[in-house]
């Protein structure tokens, strides 16, 4: 059995406490995260809340002009996770996740994210 796979569009802090209060409430710890997020938004806050639940971020470039690159992104997120990966490719580092993951996947930072990946995790999680 595949393990579970979450996909959250938070991307300010207000996001990231719901998410958390739903990551708690279902009991998720040990994520592997694939995260990242535009320019504009408040990166830092978000990823500090989230980083408990995480035990990988997976980092990557958002599929829009505004988003930080991964290799950017990852500065970040080294001031919150020990283990971070850097991964361009928002569909590679979807399909990173799935196979290394051991107690779930968390993809949050960004609707667009979440777009883009949802059709590449669907498609490796259908029944073969």
């Amino acid at each position: 059995q595949a393990p579970p796979v979450l996909l959250d569009g938070a991307h300010n802090p207000n996001g990231g406490q719901a998410l958390c209060r739903a990551l708690e409430a279902l009991g998720l710890h040990g994520l592997t995260a694939v995260v990242g997020m535009l320019r504009d938004k408040d990166c830092l806050p978000v990823l500090r809340q989230i980083a408990p639940y995480c035990r990988r971020m997976i980092v990557t470039t958002v599929p829009n002009p505004r988003s930080y690159t991964a290799g950017e992104f990852a500065a970040l997120a080294r001031q919150v996770c020990g283990d971070v990966t850097v991964c361009p490719d928002c569909g590679e580092a979807a399909r990173l996740a799935l196979q290394t993951a051991e107690a779930g996947v968390l993809v949050f930072g960004s609707l667009y994210l979440a777009s883009a990946v949802r059709p590449v995790l669907l498609q490796l999680l259908a029944p073969q």
